[in-house]
This record gives structure tokens, C-alpha cells and sequence, in this order.
């Protein structure tokens, strides 16, 4: 594993793998089998499989030679699924600037797409410019993929839509009333 610092700002454990066999690189099995055995702020956030590891001419490994993450989109257990409404859109966007990538999914894990405390300050910062004033740090932490994220704070919408409702019902009653009463008064 190797603490890679190639993007200003990121940070992130990347794991290089040489298998001894053909059969296919399984990121899932092996970030799996890792979880068991270590924290999770050990995890690497992006595993590349090589063929053979890159010498220096002392026969150690050339670090410097060793390929950067692919930008596109870690190796990940659940398919790429696009965002498809407009909120899922701006924290997808949002989500992609902080994180460094072209692609991300709604159903993304932020953390396993090498996300980690100070970004989740950024896109923390960026959210409450664009969504929503008083959301929170911890709503971030409890809702860690889009989906989860886009759904609660549509939910939370409807929530204060409701309420809104309720208030101006209630306003249009005590206002009918007090027409009432005055009628009552002036008769």
C-alpha cells in the first residue's frame, strides 16, 4: 500500500496488487478480507492490479512508476448508476469536484470512493451553499451515498412543504374566525 498525494488536497491509501494466478481481480473479496483485518481508515481507497511490480536499479520497488488511480471511478462492488434527478445531479457534481473524479454513482459509498474527514468538510460547505443552509456534518455521515443523501433531504422537503401547509391552513383559520368575531361584534 502507498499513501499516493499526486492531487493537491487528496489523500488516500492505494493498494498495488501482483496476483500469482490468472483468475480475475476481485477488489470486493479483497477489500472484504481487509476489513476483517484492519480499521477502516486503513482501507485503501482504490486497489490497482499490476502485472509485476516496477524496479529501481537496485532491484526496489520504483514507487515513482507506479500508476496514479484511475479518475474515472474506483474499483467498487455496486455498478455505476447515474444520477438521474436534479438533486442527485448537484451532489453528484459536488461530490465529483471534491473527490477528484469524472464518474460517480448514486450509490457510491463516499468514503470508499476515497472520501475522508476534511472532504467531507468541503462538500459540506459546498451543499449548504447549494441545497440547504442548516444541513449538517452528521446528516452527511449518516446518509453516505447520494441516494441516501437525495432522499433524505427530499423527505425533509416534503416534511417542511407539509408544515407549511399546515401553518397556512391554520393562519386561514384563525383569520375566518376573527372575521367571524368581528361580525358577531359589529352586529
Amino acid at each position: 500500500m502507498l499513501l499516493r498525494e499526486d492531487v493537491p488536497e487528496i489523500r488516500g491509501l492505494v493498494a498495488y496488487v501482483v496476483f500469482n494466478s490468472k483468475s480475475p481481480f476481485a477488489t470486493a473479496e479483497l477489500k472484504q478480507y481487509l476489513q476483517e483485518k484492519l480499521p477502516e481508515y486503513m482501507i485503501p481507497s482504490a486497489f490497482i492490479a499490476q502485472e509485476a511490480f516496477p524496479l529501481t536499479a537496485n532491484g526496489k520497488v520504483d514507487r515513482k512508476a507506479l500508476p496514479l488511480p484511475d479518475e474515472l471511478r474506483p474499483n467498487l462492488e455496486v455498478p455505476l448508476a447515474p444520477p438521474s434527478t436534479e438533486i442527485e445531479k448537484t451532489i453528484a457534481a459536488v461530490w465529483q469536484e471534491v473527490l477528484h473524479l469524472e464518474k460517480v454513482g448514486i450509490h457510491d459509498n463516499f468514503f470508499e470512493l476515497g472520501g475522508h474527514s476534511l472532504l467531507v468538510a468541503q462538500v459540506h460547505n459546498n451543499l449548504r451553499e447549494l441545497l440547504k443552509p442548516d444541513l449538517s456534518m452528521i446528516e452527511l455521515l449518516e446518509y453516505p451515498t447520494i441516494n441516501s443523501l437525495a432522499k433524505y433531504l427530499n423527505q425533509e422537503r416534503d416534511s417542511e412543504l407539509e408544515l407549511q401547509l399546515v401553518q397556512d391552513q391554520t393562519q386561514k383559520q384563525k383569520a375566518a374566525i376573527n372575521r367571524q368575531k368581528q361580525l358577531h361584534k359589529s352586529k
